[in-house]
């Protein structure tokens, strides 16, 4: 499902042909990057009476000018942004990205400056709630070290099944992410948006976890597994009524 329904590059999934998880019309939806393809299987999960539109693209930042540089991800964004408005099935989206990820890579670039990687998320945001749709954020995903792989191996040499495998300490989470939670929470107030903790599920007062005594919540350092992505999914309150099948 992740390579059937993700896309990329110049020649991308059109976000009409898009993946839409269940059987029933699709009143959520899931947009971002690849941090949002098990989301949207989590999501569609969790929510079984309503159809989940995944619009997901990979290395895909919410950066809507042509300053955009990854291949094809301008016009998809900005094409997967005019499909949601138009879509009236579509009452809640879900969005997700990896903001640090995308503003190193913007910054990076000549003549750039993280504000302008924050107005254009904004203007994303307000876009779509100005269209009457519900808005819900995905805040930061706690990394790991290395990948999940590496850090099972010690427990599976010496069979300590149940292990809590530490992801990151909160407070390094806290200090990695101090400008993208204090940008995403000014928006948040200023908009009215909804968000959906990461740190909720996946933390306790002092450290975030990759596993628990019944699952992985992680496939690599930085992406969720379906298992992690119901646990963060797990507060979020879904009271739509059947949509009916397609």
């Amino acid at each position: 499902m992740r390579y059937k329904c993700h896309t990329s590059g110049v020649n991308y999934l059109s976000p009409v042909d898009a993946c839409i998880l269940g059987e029933n019309t699709e009143s959520w939806a899931v947009f971002g990057d690849s941090h949002g393809v098990e989301i949207s299987s989590a999501l569609s999960l969790k929510a079984a009476h309503t159809g989940v539109k995944q619009l997901t693209f990979s290395d895909c930042g919410p950066v809507l000018s042509s300053e955009n540089t990854t291949s094809g991800c301008h016009a998809w964004l900005n094409e997967a942004l005019q499909y949601l408005i138009s879509n009236d099935n579509i009452k809640n989206v879900l969005v997700t990205f990896r903001h640090q990820y995308h503003i190193k890579r913007f910054v990076a670039e000549p003549n750039h400056d993280v504000s302008e990687y924050w107005q254009y998320l904004s203007t994303l945001l307000e876009t779509l709630s100005n269209s009457g749709k519900k808005v819900i954020i995905l805040m930061p995903v706690p990394e790991l070290s290395e990948h999940i792989d590496k850090l099972l191996v010690p427990h599976s040499i010496f069979s300590k099944s149940g292990a809590n495998i530490v992801s990151e300490n909160l407070l390094n989470y806290r200090s990695r992410n101090a400008d993208v939670l204090t940008n995403l929470k000014r928006i948040v107030t200023k908009q009215s948006l909804e968000v959906v903790s990461t740190i909720q599920a996946l933390c306790d007062q002092v450290k975030c976890f990759a596993t628990n005594e019944n699952s992985i919540f992680y496939f690599d350092d930085n992406h969720l597994s379906i298992a992690g992505a119901l646990k963060v999914l797990s507060n979020l309150k879904i009271t739509e009524t059947p949509t009916g099948n397609r």
